[in-house]
């Protein structure tokens, strides 16, 4: 069964539309969740909103959002002010600049996906884009569902692959790991001999492993397997001379 495309817009870049599809490159499917049971009767827990002040639950109607400024402080937000700053859904993934393609840190990445064209009108566009990036990745901003993500773009195979990337005021530095503060910084000449060596021995058997896999595979290939001749499946009997009387 063929991938299906979870929505469907536009790569911009520069004056240059092309329609495209998008499609998850991953998924959870090997994912296996559980639900909460009451043990005694097997039942399903419910979660409920309670409030410990009034002492009873809330309804939804009840509910607001609020941002906590200080302890037990909170700013409460309408639906109006989330309308205000939330962007429109362009579906447009706009890229606003390139550079090499090993220049996007993998830290940075949070999700992949697929772009492919929107019809084959768009087929040879896209096909055209596709190599001039050869090498490349573009970066730009996508506004979708409400939100703006910050994109990458770049070649894969056939098609394109599209990364949502974290901010970098979302990655946290290495410098907050107190534990790496008793790491020594310098290492012995013959120490790190050592650990080459022992990575040496892992890269030499997955070569010669590769190598050996190859081998068995144009050996099948080239090879046409004979049949074996056809034989009785009786010993053929001899005849016996009979004498003469």
């Amino acid at each position: 069964m063929g991938a299906r495309a979870t929505w469907k817009g536009f790569l911009k870049v520069s004056l240059v539309n092309i329609p495209i599809k998008v499609f998850p490159a991953t998924e959870s499917s090997g994912t296996i969740s559980f639900n909460q049971l009451h043990g005694e009767c097997r039942t399903r827990i419910q979660q409920k909103r309670w409030c410990p002040h009034c002492n009873r639950e809330v309804p939804n109607t009840e509910i607001v959002k609020g941002y906590e400024f200080e302890k037990g402080r909170y700013v409460v937000l309408a639906e109006e002010d989330f309308d205000k700053v939330r962007p429109e859904s362009t579906r447009v993934i706009d890229l606003v600049q390139f550079a090499d393609d090993s220049a996007i840190d993998p830290m940075y990445v949070d999700r992949a996906y697929y772009l492919a064209p929107d019809g084959g009108v768009a087929a040879d566009a896209f096909a055209v884009m596709r190599e001039g990036m050869k090498g490349k990745v573009g970066v730009g901003k996508l506004a979708l569902y409400g939100r703006e993500y910050l994109v990458a773009v770049k070649p894969q195979e056939k098609g394109l692959v599209m990364y949502t990337l974290h901010h970098a005021a979302e990655i946290r530095s290495i410098d907050a790991v107190e534990e790496l503060g008793s790491v020594p910084a310098a290492v012995k000449p013959e120490e790190i001999k050592l650990a080459r060596q022992v990575i040496q021995t892992f890269r030499a058997r997955s070569i010669s492993r590769t190598t050996r896999t190859n081998t068995a595979r144009a050996c099948s290939a080239s090879s046409t397997p004979r049949l074996p001749a056809r034989t009785s499946s009786h010993p053929r009997r001899r005849r016996r001379r009979r004498s003469s009387t």
